[in-house]
């Protein structure tokens, strides 16, 4: 399909741990994250962890435009029988509604993100990505047709 969305849900329907962690392959877990993730597990302050991305543009660690670590939050570590993965791209995960959600709000307690490591990076996944929501929205387009 060319985006994880869909083996992501795969591997939450296989796993057999009560907390799940979903890392990209262009992302990294600093020992910070790492300590502040066991003691949120140990001291059970939430189903559900928003985490900051400290993301990198072009090796340059952005701190504003949208794009800063506490702009930036991901439910990316959760109990797992409080969310559910859809096969849309890019898309939310669903969450239970009685999930209580803790939020990191220390941005060195996050991930690191190396969004896009040059221009070339940036162009490839953006042809990427565009091709893969075109052929959904013409799927889309196909499937409503009378």
């Amino acid at each position: 399909m060319g985006f994880p969305d869909p083996a992501r849900q795969f591997g939450l329907e296989k796993c057999s741990c009560d907390w799940v962690l979903i890392l990209d392959a262009n992302e990294l877990v600093p020992v910070k994250l790492m300590k502040k993730l066991k003691y949120i597990v140990d001291n059970d302050l939430g189903d559900i962890v928003s985490v900051p991305h400290n993301n990198y543009f072009f090796g340059q660690h952005m701190q504003t435009s949208g794009w800063g670590p506490l702009q930036d939050t991901h439910h990316r570590f959760f109990k797992k029988e409080y969310v559910t993965i859809t096969n849309k791209i890019h898309s939310d995960f669903i969450k239970r509604t009685d999930a209580r959600i803790y939020h990191v709000e220390n941005p060195q307690e996050g991930f690191i993100h190396f969004n896009y490591i040059d221009f070339e990076h940036f162009i490839d996944k953006m042809n990427r990505y565009t091709t893969i929501e075109a052929k959904f929205l013409f799927l889309r387009k196909q499937n409503h047709k009378i």
